[in-house]
């Protein structure tokens, strides 16, 4: 147990003052017992006053103290081994198979919970996807931390992509995980997990593979969610007309992989 203000237990001393003066009045009341010959009285009631006066102030200087208790948990943690977990958040992860049926993003974040409760021991980062990877929280074995960055931060559009198109999502930003210091330098096993639906504008695939398969890269895996069948779907339980799946969705992702080696 600690205690934020020691000092705080001074507050206790303040009970000398009551309980001095209850001695006082208690030798005094004797002594005029002596005096007139009286049989002395009993000294319970002032015993159980000095008890409650001194609980009294014992409770405030502990209140006063700030108490708390301090715990040590072991954690392993294999420090040369990380993970960032890069969530697609376009709007096209807002599609389901039908009304009111699980959101690919729903979907997305299950995956995740999924892996990393099975890897609870690699520090594990979080990042959101569209044409930029955003970090939401870099690598940590708190898994509190991490299930509450995965449920609040991980949304549709979350910030939103910095420029205006069809197709918001562009893999072309996977690059900036091995150059923009997403992982600790002294890991040296590095796996980025990218969950998506694959719906990609174009970019330079070659660039991407160079970038992740460099001496700053990282391990890929892809992860797909979502079918041509889905749709985003508004609050009356119509589809939207302003969104197509892609067909070529699932052949897209795939290709990332393949080039960077995952």
């Amino acid at each position: 147990m600690t205690f934020e203000s020691p000092l705080g237990w001074l507050i206790v001393l303040a009970a000398l003052i009551p309980l001095g003066a209850l001695a006082v009045s208690v030798r005094r009341g004797e002594r005029v017992d002596r005096v007139l010959g009286l049989r002395p009285g009993s000294r319970r009631p002032a015993g159980i006053a000095a008890a409650l006066a001194t609980a009294v102030f014992v409770l405030l200087g502990a209140a006063a103290a700030q108490p708390g208790i301090r715990t040590t948990d072991r954690v392993e943690v294999r420090t040369r081994s990380q993970v960032f977990y890069v969530v697609d958040m376009s709007r096209s992860m807002a599609a389901s198979a039908g009304p009111g049926g699980r959101t690919r993003l729903e979907r997305a974040r299950a995956v995740v919970a999924r892996l990393h409760a099975a890897v609870p021991d690699v520090p594990s980062g979080l990042a959101g996807l569209t044409d930029r990877v955003l970090p939401y929280l870099f690598p940590t074995v708190n898994p509190a931390a991490f299930d509450e960055t995965l449920a609040r931060s991980v949304q549709i559009e979350s910030p939103p992509p910095q420029r205006v198109s069809v197709t918001a999502t562009s893999f072309g930003a996977l690059s900036s995980l091995a150059r923009d210091g997403f992982f600790d330098r002294a890991a040296t096993h590095r796996t980025c997990v990218l969950v998506t639906d694959g719906e990609t504008s174009s970019y330079a695939t070659g660039d991407v593979a160079r970038a992740l398969t460099g001496d700053h890269g990282c391990r890929l895996v892809v992860v797909r969610v979502g079918s041509a069948s889905d749709r985003v779907y508004d609050a009356n339980g119509r589809a939207e007309a302003g969104y197509a799946p892609d067909p070529a969705a699932a052949a897209k992702a795939a290709q990332v992989a393949e080039s960077a080696g995952g």
